[in-house]
């Protein structure tokens, strides 16, 4: 049985995190000669090198999803390159990728909240959370992903209706956020749509919808958490 290993690429604080959070029997972080790999036996064992690719780099964005749901200094890890245990027991690489680094507005959580693993657990079994935080840890600096983070949030409660009663205190900024999103009068090219939506008068700034999205993911997150 082939087990991938994935080499990341991140800043020493990152790396730190991950360590830290991660040591779990199917999450793990370890050094060798030099370079950081995760450890993932229960998504990266038994599959060809291009299925590994692509299921680390999805895992890779799950993680930074939760991960910057939990850390309000995380910036990412991303893939460097994939490889597997030789003959000789060292670590074959076998490509290499590169990706962007992202940077968000985020504040610190509590003691209490869910963990690392937690949240990468609960994406194997609720599709919605991975999908809401594959989106949310590949987000760049626009309006689209976040939106998108909402809708996912919202179907999952059955609508924006639901969701409201379930957030009655979000209400007025939940919509002030999707309304600015939505209008070409308030943020121009980086709206949703060129349909003439209303400007709001007093449009939110991107980096206070971000803050906003991440506070109801982190809530919802912990809710999944809570009821089993």
């Amino acid at each position: 049985m082939t087990e991938w290993f994935v080499e990341l690429q991140a800043s020493e604080k990152d790396l730190r995190f991950l360590m830290s959070s991660l040591g779990s029997a199917d999450l793990s972080i370890f050094q060798e000669a030099g370079s950081t790999f995760l450890r993932a036996p229960g998504f990266l064992s038994r599959m060809s090198d291009a299925e590994a690719r692509d299921i680390a780099t999805g895992l890779l964005e799950t993680i930074n999803g939760a991960a910057k749901v939990l850390n309000p200094s995380y910036d990412g890890v991303f893939l460097k390159a994939i490889g597997f245990r030789d003959e000789q027991r060292e670590i074959k690489r076998h490509y290499i990728l590169h990706a962007q680094a992202g940077r968000y507005v985020l504040h610190a959580s509590g003691k209490n909240d869910p963990t690392l693993p937690e949240l990468v657990e609960l994406t194997t079994t609720i599709p919605a959370i991975s999908k809401a935080l594959t989106l949310y840890g590949s987000m760049v600096h626009n309006w689209k992903n976040p939106y998108m983070v909402m809708e996912v949030i919202e179907e999952d409660h059955g609508g924006e209706s639901a969701f409201i009663s379930s957030y009655p205190e979000l209400t007025q900024r939940w919509k002030l956020c999707k309304r600015t999103a939505n209008s070409f009068g308030a943020i121009g090219r980086e709206a949703r749509h060129a349909k003439d939506f209303e400007a709001p008068s007093n449009a939110m700034q991107l980096e206070e919808a971000q803050e906003l999205v991440r506070q109801v993911l982190f809530h919802w997150l912990s809710t999944k958490i809570k009821n089993g």
